[in-house]
């Protein structure tokens, strides 16, 4: 004999345990933004969130899906602790990350 009050309960409590351990797995990842980035993203920084083990390239798709103008920067590039970074490159919590829109010169 089960008491459904109880499954209830247990139920409950593995939803809520499934949806902390998704929050605990999730970092935030402040974002710079310069020249036309920064435009486009209203302010100079901005923060997203993200699980562990995102690449460089997740961060551009991601930017571009909260912020749809930066497709008009064909060619923007991420940079993670200075250095530009290849798509591949793993961003961890803490690391600096920002949009380096392209630069023309002559």
């Amino acid at each position: 004999m089960t008491n459904n009050k109880l499954d209830g309960y247990n139920e409950a409590f593995i939803v809520n345990l499934s949806w902390l351990i998704v929050e605990i797995m999730m970092m935030e990842i402040d974002i710079l933004a310069f020249g036309a980035a920064k435009e486009i993203l209203g302010g100079a920084s901005a923060t997203l969130r993200a699980g562990e083990a995102v690449t460089a390239e997740t961060i551009r798709v991601m930017l571009v899906q909260q912020y749809p103008r930066l497709e008009l920067l064909k060619s923007f590039m991420i940079a993670v602790n200075g250095e530009y970074a290849d798509a591949g490159t793993i961003i961890k919590q803490g690391d600096e990350v920002a949009i380096i829109p392209p630069v023309s010169g002559g």
